[in-house]
């Protein structure tokens, strides 16, 4: 799914301005809207909004994928708008799950200069309510305020809002500085989208030996804490992948046999035993077993 939405965006940059494209536009937001856009009214997303949550159904594919989407469906709103006059309603469903006792707790320690409050307030704030749509705006003053106390959470926040464009204008380069920011104090979310922006050539030319740094450093994490696990899978797998590439590293198939091995050990990453399934499928092509006939 996410390399055809790499094709979308290519053909969306490909064609000119013209009422083909706007129709090109219309049909591929169409075609979005059929899958889960929002990434804050996804349940098994949930840790998006959720405070201190440790959902074991929360898991880095999943996110990556939903990220893509609502990045694409942005950045095609954000193009019928300004060229074509066409207005899109966003679609806030309010999912918080605060309540008014807790959300007046947080803004009372968040005035005492409480960055995690303040990070909550903005979680909360994103997410929105039955009784106040979303705001992202608003959502990224407070991931600023909580990021300038050097709360790490907060700075990937912020390269969320720049990467999917919610809020504001959609800046590939400034997403990738938040990222780095947060990657710098070892947050694995961040470490993750940094690594994937290096290695897709977003906001910076393509840079396989740093986007393998990254997802090597979370891939080889063994502390088993609950914002740490979740990435372990997917950095093995993009590992794995760029040693059976040859990207940025010798191509070598029994390294990337033995990190999608690692990365198929969490039973969620389907895609990862498919590919240790695929690799050994070949190595027996390469090396297929002979049937001699018996002896009459």
């Amino acid at each position: 799914m996410i390399e055809q939405l790499y094709v979308w965006e290519e053909k969306i940059r490909n064609e000119d301005n013209s009422l083909r494209q706007r129709n090109i536009l219309l049909n591929l937001l169409e075609k979005l809207q059929m899958v889960n856009l929002n990434i804050y009214d996804n349940h098994s997303l949930h840790r998006i909004v959720a405070f201190e949550s440790r959902r074991d159904d929360e898991y880095m594919p999943q996110y990556e994928l939903v990220m893509e989407k609502r990045r694409l469906r942005n950045r095609i709103v954000r193009i019928l708008q300004k060229q074509y006059s066409l207005y899109i309603l966003p679609d806030n469903k309010g999912k918080s799950v605060c309540d008014a006792r807790t959300v007046e707790e947080l803004q009372s320690r968040a005035a005492m200069g409480d960055e995690k409050a303040l990070y909550d307030l903005g979680l909360h704030t994103a997410c929105g309510s039955k009784d106040e749509p979303a705001d992202f705006a608003k959502a990224g003053d407070y991931f600023r305020q909580s990021a300038a106390l050097g709360y790490a959470p907060a700075m990937s926040r912020i390269g969320d809002l720049y990467y999917n464009g919610d809020g504001l204008v959609q800046d590939d380069e400034l997403a990738l500085q938040w990222y780095e920011k947060a990657a710098r104090q070892d947050f694995h979310m961040a470490m993750m989208q940094a690594g994937r922006m290096y290695y897709l050539g977003r906001g910076t030319e393509q840079n396989f030996a740093r986007a393998m740094e990254l997802f090597y450093a979370v891939a080889t994490v063994r502390e088993n804490f609950f914002m740490v696990w979740r990435y372990n899978s997917l950095a093995r797998q993009y590992v794995g992948q760029m040693y059976e590439r040859g990207e940025g590293v010798p191509q070598d198939m029994e390294e990337a046999l033995h990190w999608y091995s690692l990365a198929a050990e969490d039973e969620r990453n389907h895609e990862a035993a498919t590919r240790v399934h695929d690799l050994l499928n070949r190595q027996k092509n390469i090396f297929p077993v002979i049937h001699y006939p018996k002896d009459a």
